[in-house]
């Protein structure tokens, strides 16, 4: 099956194996080019818009709970809690990044009476590096701002949806083509869009984030070897598109218009 069987995992952004240079300044490694590693399923916490392989899966937070109950325990805790703050950034400008909109969103924050900003920089005084400091943040805001870090994602994320948050999302890529086997299709169901551009434990009833993931690459492996036994072969697919194809609903075709398509076009 040249190794369409096989998945790697890891808790790094794909970008970390898809070094494209050999310059000094080049960081990462060219593993996810090696003919060898091409055709395995590729699991890692933030994927690639464009290639077929890679699957993003969340990032793990300080929450591990050790049954159900302790599940449904702090959902009605974050439920209950009072949010003082109508919204809150956790996190440090990029002045080196043209295309970043954080110290925009700094400077609003700042300026606004009903913001909660937590500046995270080196030094002493840097509470960002304390699991306890963001989540009180996030847990006293109704939405948390989730601009795109030095890559597309953000941990923040998910720590905002775990206290209770609601995430505000600037670019498709930070979470909804990121993970599709882990969120609603319908990202209005858990989050708010707002275009860059505008300003060991055991579970047993409830799946955390690694089980949605073992059950989904089983299931693809499995569909493959049937396809392969039944004679089916494998359905041809455009890597320019791998963002997409995880979101289209049924009767819709790749080849449709996307609102989003500008922001995955592939230079």
């Amino acid at each position: 099956m040249g190794g369409r069987d096989h998945f790697f995992t890891a808790g790094l952004i794909t970008w970390d194996f898809r070094r494209l240079g050999d310059g000094e300044g080049d960081w990462g490694s060219k593993l996810f080019s090696l003919p060898a590693i091409k055709n395995m399923t590729a699991l890692v916490v933030e994927a690639s818009p464009w290639h077929l392989n890679d699957v993003a899966i969340p990032f793990p937070t300080a929450f591990h709970p050790a049954s159900d109950e302790a599940v449904f325990v702090w959902q009605d805790k974050v439920r209950r809690l009072d949010r003082p703050w109508l919204f809150s950034f956790a996190g440090a400008g990029r002045p080196g990044s043209a295309r970043s909109i954080r110290g925009e969103l700094i400077a609003q924050c700042r300026a606004s009476s009903v913001c909660s900003l937590m500046e995270c920089a080196d030094g002493p005084k840097n509470k960002c590096g304390s699991a306890a400091s963001y989540m009180k943040i996030f847990q006293s805001s109704t939405f948390c701002l989730q601009p795109q870090g030095d890559s597309y994602t953000r941990k923040s994320a998910f720590d905002s949806m775990l206290a209770g948050c609601i995430p505000v999302f600037f670019h498709p890529g930070t979470a909804y083509v990121q993970y599709t086997w882990h969120l609603p299709k319908n990202h209005a169901d858990y989050s708010v869009y707002i275009s860059e551009h505008d300003p060991s434990s055991k579970l047993d009833t409830m799946k955390d984030a690694f089980d949605v993931t073992m059950d989904a690459i089983v299931g693809k492996v499995t569909k493959l070897r049937r396809d392969i036994v039944e004679g089916r072969g494998e359905e041809e697919k455009l890597e320019i598109y791998s963002w997409k194809y995880p979101l289209l609903r049924e009767g819709q075709k790749v080849e449709d218009p996307h609102e989003w398509d500008p922001l995955f076009a592939f230079a």
